[in-house]
């Protein structure tokens, strides 16, 4: 199982997304083989919170994030130590230094058989300001993945679609003039994607393996989504390798989940018992409930397939989207119960 975590990528650059299709060609080349959802959420929009979705399956928290509490880690499942158990090698890879956000913390706490940060990477290859390139990481990443024990579960989580944008290379996309400098970071980490992709296909192990392609947040793009909007929160989920059953490629499914669905939905398949993950739901079953939810700090937004609401709690306001006025007390009473139970929860931790 490869989870390949995407930086900031947001679901407008995916071409089949509703993006400009000259933005990441390679990854819609892909999503004509896999599966992809169209309507997936994540719940934050800092690494950190989606690095808790993925692997603790925990919905984004208002005002702090699990990272920063290690006396609370204990409290929450773990999709890493969940698999360790089952005997998968489980390994972590980023260009960087895991030092922002309290993230090395937690993911040590979640005991992976191996995490390869900047450090960890040869000192002669090119690298910015954040670390070393997401070309070269995924070179070092395909690598890797054709040596380590099997089964395993590893992730790579890329660097070059953060600022300063200094990666190697040409910047070809000039006729996006908002945020072009994080557009044309997407372009070049997604053609990093494409030769990674390559090299797996006509690998060994590309029939056993399950890769799934997300962002870890999303980001401001040239379509210019507020904040406070589900079409921001909205990222790209595309599930493919030769472990996805014939019947799924080339699918798309439009129905609504998020990130930290995401442990449930792994260990489902596997035939592990993912009762502890109360957070998360199996995504594969089609009589799971509809629904996506992100934090605002002073909010939240609430989605389900007949309407969706975000709200302020401080400054009291609404903003509907879809579905009737008369929908809007429900909205307002599920996502007001969800974030409050969700905090106390937390807090109870």
């Amino acid at each position: 199982i490869v989870f390949v975590l995407l930086e900031s990528w947001p679901a407008d650059v995916i071409g089949p997304l509703g993006g400009d299709p000259g933005i990441t060609p390679k990854f819609n080349e892909l999503a004509e083989n896999g599966l992809l959802f169209t309507n997936f959420y994540a719940s934050g929009n800092r690494s950190q919170q989606g690095n808790a979705s993925i692997f603790a399956g925990l919905p984004a928290l208002p005002l702090t994030t699990l990272s920063d509490h290690p006396d609370k880690y204990a409290a929450v499942p773990s999709l890493v130590k969940d698999l360790n158990e089952q005997g998968y090698h489980t390994s972590f890879y980023f260009g960087g230094q895991l030092i922002y956000g309290n993230l090395k913390s937690f993911l040590v706490y979640n005991e992976f058989d191996l995490i390869v940060e900047g450090n960890g990477f040869h000192n002669d290859l090119p690298r910015g300001k954040l670390g070393v390139h997401d070309e070269y990481v995924f070179e070092r990443f395909a690598s890797d993945l054709q040596q380590i024990p099997q089964p395993f579960f590893s992730t790579v989580f890329t660097l070059s679609s953060h600022s300063p944008y200094d990666y190697p290379g040409e910047r070809p996309i000039d006729w996006i003039k908002v945020e072009q400098k994080f557009v044309n970071s997407v372009h070049y980490t997604d053609k990093s994607l494409g030769a990674f992709f390559s090299e797996m296909t006509q690998s060994a192990l590309w029939e056993n393996t399950l890769f799934l392609v997300f962002s870890d947040h999303s980001h401001l793009s040239y379509k210019g989504y507020p904040l406070s909007s589900f079409e921001y929160h909205q990222i790209p989920l595309l599930v493919t390798g030769g472990a996805l059953k014939e019947a799924f490629r080339g699918k798309e499914t439009d129905r609504i989940f998020s990130n930290h669905d995401l442990p449930a939905t792994i260990l489902a398949q596997l035939g592990i018992s993912a009762n502890a993950y109360r957070w998360s739901k199996d995504m594969m079953n089609p009589y799971a409930p509809e629904f996506a939810f992100f934090e605002l700090t002073d909010g939240f937004g609430w989605k389900r397939p007949e309407g969706e609401l975000v709200r302020s709690l401080v400054h009291n306001w609404y903003y509907q989207k879809k579905g009737p006025e008369g929908l809007r007390p429900q909205l307002e009473r599920e996502g007001t119960a969800y974030t409050q139970q969700l905090l106390q929860e937390f807090l109870s931790y």
